[in-house]
This record gives structure tokens, sequence and C-alpha cells, in this order.
């Protein structure tokens, strides 16, 4: 029987991670944490045969969750997911290098996490079966018996190795993709010198453009958090209504909105985002200064 850790500071979302980890085998056991220190004590004690854990949690992220998880005696070969609410690059390497096996994006595909996560357990068995045949008895009475035991484990190994080169080669591949993707993107948003601000479908900041600093109090330290937590210089309360109705409908949402101290009016436009398969992926908010637009035509 597997034994799954779950690792999440938010119900709703340890609640769906749980039940879909409940699905990937029969009799599989299930240990669900809201803090990450209680998760980190319980795998001293309990050794589990794959962790799934939260990237963004207040007490620590989820790469601090990996590194330390790494450091429990019996931990460092067990299979980690690292799940996040946005495709981003840094929150990517942060986890990798603290050792994670896999990375998913919030909120989770059931096939797609079903699939990787039984590719983990299946590979924490596969090595589990080839340290069980490198524990041979002390005084080997068959000498032949011994010899392919030898064998077999060398063969398991191989295959190991293997399917590790393979799956490291692979990522290798999509991380080069992205890092490809995300440079075009940059390219992209500074030829066009648009204010602009790039949110996920709850809201939460992806990118954004130099130019947005002019309407929002906007840094790196503020990547994956809520847009409504991020201090603007417009005179604007109605932001939270707005995406809703860009996230109901589909809808552009148009606004002409004066900075505090009355200096400048902006044009704000919401424009959604959707994915190939037609869903929601969130939404672009842009503001163009129709002063210095109107200062242009004098």
């Amino acid at each position: 029987m597997s034994c799954i850790v779950i690792v999440d500071d938010q119900k709703s979302s340890r609640q769906v991670i749980s039940e879909l980890a409940a699905t990937l085998e029969t009799n599989v056991s299930v240990k669900a944490f809201a803090n990450p220190f209680e998760a980190l004590s319980y795998v001293h004690e309990h050794t589990p045969d794959l962790l799934i854990a939260d990237y963004r949690m207040l007490d620590i992220n989820g790469a601090e969750l990996i590194r330390r998880f790494r450091e429990v005696p019996k931990c460092s070969e067990v299979p980690a997911v690292v799940v996040a609410p946005h495709e981003n690059l840094e929150f990517r390497y942060r986890a990798c290098e603290a050792g994670t096996s896999e990375f998913l994006v919030s909120p989770v595909d059931p096939h797609e996490f079903r699939v990787r996560s039984r590719n983990l357990l299946a590979l924490r068995r596969s090595r589990r079966n080839v340290a069980c045949l490198y524990e041979l008895p002390g005084e080997a009475s068959d000498h032949e018996g011994a010899v392919e035991q030898d064998k077999a484990a060398d063969d398991q190994i191989e295959t190991l190795n293997g399917l590790l080169e393979t799956v490291s080669a692979r990522l290798l591949v999509k991380y080069k993709e992205l890092d490809r993707a995300n440079g075009d993107l940059q390219n992209l948003i500074a030829v066009t010198g648009i204010a602009a601000i790039f949110v996920d479908e709850n809201l939460l900041v992806r990118h954004f453009t130099p130019e947005a600093l002019g309407v929002y109090v906007v840094s790196s330290q503020n990547i994956g958090q809520s847009l409504l937590d991020v201090i603007c210089t417009l005179d604007y309360c109605d932001l939270e209504s707005d995406f809703q109705r860009v996230t109901g409908n589909g809808a552009t949402v148009r606004r002409y909105l004066e900075q505090h101290d009355g200096t400048a009016w902006y044009l704000m436009r919401i424009l959604p985002n959707w994915c190939r398969d037609g869903s929601f992926s969130g939404a672009t908010l842009t503001f163009l200064n129709v002063n210095a637009r109107s200062r242009g035509r004098a």
C-alpha cells in the first residue's frame, strides 16, 4: 500500500488534491496537512511514497519544504511534486533546485495529475525493489542464486537509469521551451511600451510591463499575489466586480480612471485571455494615458 502526503494550507485545494490522490491506487493511504512543519514531523516517523506540496504557503514555500524534506533520512529518493497557481519559471527553478520531481499548475488537470503521480509511484516501487535486491544474506549458501540476484539488480538499475535519463531529457526540453517563450513574451512587452498587467483566473499577478509602475506599485515580489493587494495610484474601487464581469461573460471592461493627485487620466481595459480549448485563463489589464495622447495631437 502506498502512502501519499499532501501539504497545503488552503483547505479547499488540500481537499481536492487529497480526493484525487485517493483514486491513484487501491487502498492508498493519504495524509493531508495544513501545517508544513507538522508534515515534516510526520515524515520523520513515517516515510511516504509520494509528497505533494503547494508552492505558496504562509509559513514556508513549497521549495523550502522540499529542501527540508530531502534532509529527512530515507526521504532523499522519495518523489515530490510541487503545485503552483501559475506558470512561473522562477518558482520552477527554485522547486527543481530543492529536489522537486514534478511541477503541476493549479488548478490541476485530474488526468495529468493521475498520470504523473502514478508514474512517480511506479518509480518509487522500482527503487525499493532495487534496494531489496541488494539486501542479501550475510552468508550466501547458494552462489548461483547470489549471482542471479546481482544480475537482476543490475538490470533493474539499468532500467531505472534509462527511465531517469528519459524524464530528465524531457524536463530539460520543456524548460528550454518555456525559457524561449518567456523571452519572446518579455521582448514583445518591451517593444509595445504599453502599461499592462497580466493576471490569472484568480486575479493573481503573472507578469507586468515596466510602464505599469505608473498605475500600480508593483514589483517582482507581487508575482503570484492578488492584484487587489497591490497599491493602485488611480481612483479605482471596482476592480474585483469588473474582473468578475470579465470572468462571467467574457466581456471587455473599459473605464476612464483619474490618478489620485489629479495629474492624469487613463483609459483602462480588462481583456479576457483564453486557452486553446476555449477555457478562461485570466485577463490582461492595459492602461493608456489619455492626457499624453491629447498632448501628442496638439
